[in-house]
């Protein structure tokens, strides 16, 4: 079996921050929530998140114009995903004339693709519907495009001879395709693997559905900075985020033959599937246990060979109680520190597992473990965990276990280690 190796990343996010920038700002215990400008406009006031504003919206479609890339449809979704792929290309020493000489896979994770509220509106005024009290068959009126016809034009500008294998499963969805482009790599399917996520999670429609079900933070605290509280007793529900974000994987022995040193690698993962209930796993954590233990296992790790966990770490309540007691129960002996960057940077969905993933091997590279914000105390129904709260430089970080749950039981664990430790 190959060695499986990170060789770049790339990530939007509000404030259009590097991996490294973006590390560094979390570093200093900054946050990117603030409150949500479109929703206010809407007259929707006081509700965070972390969306890209106009300004930003406008510098990721120039800088793809730069690079010869004029997009058939106005998504941000997309545009999001090949800013952050040209980035992660550049990272890799990787050119999009090189690929199409290589045995290359494409990965990519969404859940959702909306129309703009502008062209809900247009539409609304064009039929003479009431928005707020009329029917509106967004998906047959407003011209949706699926995520394969995004993804397959990102295909085509990348080269690539096959179809992108495409994933929606609910917040991991960005991890089942890094699972399963590992899986490629480490049985030699292919050399290069290319796993992409992106979502606009704060789309005023995905707000109301968040609402909806229960997991969107309720408007509890003043400040929009301390909304997302991953495992502290006071926390009331999620934070949503737009991101995208783009790791390159290669066969060790092909990144070496081509001059280029691995910057991390995923030594072991697992995914599997539970089905407890539509929006949450089972409160005891049984099955996050069996997933962080598997990953463990496949990695041929035991848990004191782990020296930090990024958690999934949504600031819901049944989450977190799961997570922790998961935790807990693998980590008896002795717990490594926790965290979770959602505090900071909210939930990405699909995209949140991958920006985690590089936050970790941010984290390695650096020996730091960035701070959990927003955490003062558990809860007695939580397991007790040792959550990281200030900045930790100079630490031993070799290995990072790194989560992510999502809706539907849809479960996923990674094992990152700095290359060449672990062997």
């Amino acid at each position: 079996m190959n060695n499986v190796a990170i060789t770049g990343y790339g990530t939007v996010v509000r404030k259009l921050l590097t991996p490294e920038r973006l590390f560094n700002l979390l570093a200093e215990g900054e946050t990117l929530l603030c409150e949500d400008e479109r929703l206010k406009n809407l007259g929707v006031s006081q509700v965070p998140s972390v969306a890209l504003n106009d300004i930003e919206r406008k510098i990721i479609v120039e800088k793809l114009r730069r690079h010869g890339i004029l997009l058939q449809y106005d998504s941000i979704v997309q545009a999001m995903a090949l800013s952050a792929i040209i980035d992660a290309l550049e990272m890799s020493q990787l050119l999009v004339s090189d690929l199409s000489s290589l045995n290359q896979e494409l990965f990519f994770a969404n859940n959702k693709l909306l129309p703009s509220i502008e062209k809900v509106y247009l539409h609304a005024e064009d039929k003479s519907i009431d928005v707020r009290s009329g029917d509106i068959d967004i998906e047959e009126q407003c011209e949706v495009p699926q995520a394969t016809v995004f993804f397959r034009e990102i295909a085509n500008y990348l080269k690539s001879p096959f179809p992108p294998r495409i994933y929606s499963d609910a917040c991991t969805a960005g991890m089942s395709a890094l699972y399963s482009a590992f899986l490629s790599i480490r049985h030699g399917l292919c050399d290069v693997a290319i796993v992409c996520a992106s979502e606009e999670a704060t789309h005023p429609l995905v707000q109301l559905l968040f609402k909806k079900v229960g997991a969107l933070y309720n408007g509890k605290f003043s400040q929009p900075d301390e909304a997302s509280r991953a495992f502290d007793k006071a926390r009331n529900g999620c934070v949503l985020a737009d991101a995208s974000a783009c790791l390159i994987l290669e066969s060790q022995s092909h990144a070496l033959a081509r001059k280029v040193r691995p910057l991390i690698e995923i030594k072991g993962m697992y995914r599997n599937s539970e089905a407890h209930k539509m929006t949450s796993s089972d409160e005891n954590g049984v099955n996050y246990l069996e997933t962080m233990a598997n990953a463990l296992r496949d990695a041929g790790m035991a848990p004191e060979d782990i020296h930090h966990i990024n958690a999934h770490g949504t600031s819901t309540v049944s989450n977190d109680q799961a997570e922790s007691k998961a935790i807990a129960s693998l980590f008896t002996s002795h717990c490594p520190p926790v965290i979770s960057t959602k505090s900071a940077l909210g939930h990405s969905l699909g995209v949140s597992g991958l920006l985690e993933c590089i936050l970790s091997c941010e984290s390695i590279l650096h020996d730091t473990m960035l701070p959990s914000l927003n955490f003062h105390e558990q809860s007695a129904k939580d397991g007790r965990i040792l959550i990281n709260t200030q900045t930790r430089r100079n630490a031993r970080v070799n290995t990072v276990l790194s989560n992510s749950f999502g809706f539907g039981g849809e479960n996923c664990s990674a094992v990152l280690a700095r290359a060449g430790i672990y062997s």
